[in-house]
């Protein structure tokens, strides 16, 4: 899932969105929902496999961005942060620390770089992308329409 909907950190919509990619990951193996604002307002991204959340996280600067991070880092995430020389692994008692600010920055642009590896990313997909096996995409509501897409609606194999 990709766009503003599916924000696996809004408040408003996070444990729908959870519940969303767990029964879809339940039903495909696995599902994701990403968010990357365009006003470098954070990131976020949710994976889940087998009807299970392997990974949440977001990073728009609030402290309640350590409540909503769900899991361990995934690998990509231990890599960039060991790339910038920090510990691979934090916890919410050091998310205000000066070198946690680094991880702040790069994680801004994270998403779709998270995305990639785990299936396509988002920014990467034109007409010329190859496509092996089945691919499902789950729509999520025009803004004018608020109701959200449910497992079973509003998703198309390709």
């Amino acid at each position: 899932m990709i766009g503003p909907w599916c924000d696996p950190s809004d408040g408003e919509r996070c444990d729908e969105v959870m519940r969303l990619c767990t029964d879809l990951s339940a039903r495909y193996s696995m599902a994701q929902a990403y968010y990357c604002g365009a006003q470098d307002d954070g990131p976020a991204w949710l994976v889940a496999e087998h009807g299970s959340v392997v990974r949440r996280y977001c990073e728009t600067g609030m402290p309640e961005d350590s409540l909503l991070a769900l899991e361990h880092p995934l690998v990509l995430e231990r890599a960039q942060r060991e790339l910038l020389g920090l510990p691979p692994a934090w916890d919410a008692s050091t998310r205000n620390d000066e070198p946690e600010d680094d991880w702040k920055w790069r994680a801004v642009e994270l998403a779709p770089e998270v995305a990639a590896p785990l299936g396509t990313s988002p920014l990467a997909l034109t007409a010329e992308t190859q496509v092996r096996g089945s691919g499902v995409v789950a729509s999520t509501p025009h803004p004018m329409h608020p109701e959200g897409p449910s497992a079973s609606d509003d998703v198309r194999e390709m």
